[in-house]
């Protein structure tokens, strides 16, 4: 819990339980996917203008350059009766559309049950949040939960919970160079993902 000069207190985002048995193994799950062998990175939640996932768009073709056996998923939707979410979500799939790797990035469209959501998030070997605002957030604290690293904007309560957990790293708001650098890094280094991933655990 954080607190500013004017005693307001933010209580960080919790997740539900998660119940072990309810989340299919992680390589069974990539296999049934047809991800076996690759490494997932994951933006998922809805579609909104702060969440910035066209950055990660953006940048993936420099990604493949340097890891080709990585995948991009985007999962969610605009939020029902969200004007910004409606205006957002034909620019977010545009960028895609029109992504010189699009047969790498992988769109799964959807307002998600919570059996749903889990197994989408259990496909990934990172998750990024790439919003430009965000006092907290929900999936960060749900692919915590799954044993997930983070890489996400140096803002508000993202930098916090990520400092906090030491699960992940941070990078500076609009740095696509910093944001580029992160996923490669955790992309190549198994053993500085893994052990993010059991401190997001803890």
């Amino acid at each position: 819990m954080c607190s500013s000069d004017l005693n307001v207190y933010v209580i960080p985002h919790g997740a539900r339980a998660v119940v072990a048995e309810d989340v299919p193994d992680v390589r069974e799950a990539k296999r049934h996917a047809g991800y076996e062998g690759k490494k997932v990175v994951l933006c998922i939640g809805w579609w909104e203008p702060n969440k910035r996932f066209e950055d990660v768009v953006t940048i993936w073709p420099d990604i493949l350059e340097k890891a080709k056996n990585a995948v991009l998923i985007i999962a969610g939707d605009a939020r029902p009766g969200s004007p910004s979410g409606l205006y957002y979500k034909p620019k977010l799939l545009k960028a895609i559309r029109e992504s010189p790797v699009w047969d790498q990035i992988r769109v799964i469209t959807g307002a998600f049950t919570p059996k749903e959501y889990d197994s989408i998030l259990n496909l990934a070997d990172l998750v990024v949040v790439p919003y430009d605002r965000a006092l907290q957030s929900g999936n960060l604290a749900h692919a915590f939960a799954l044993g997930k690293p983070a890489v996400v904007t140096a803002v508000e309560g993202l930098k916090a919970e990520v400092e906090a957990s030491q699960a992940g790293a941070t990078v500076p708001l609009g740095s696509l160079e910093d944001l580029k650098a992160a996923l490669l890094l955790l992309l190549r280094n198994n053993e500085l993902r893994a052990l993010f991933s059991q401190r997001a655990l803890e």
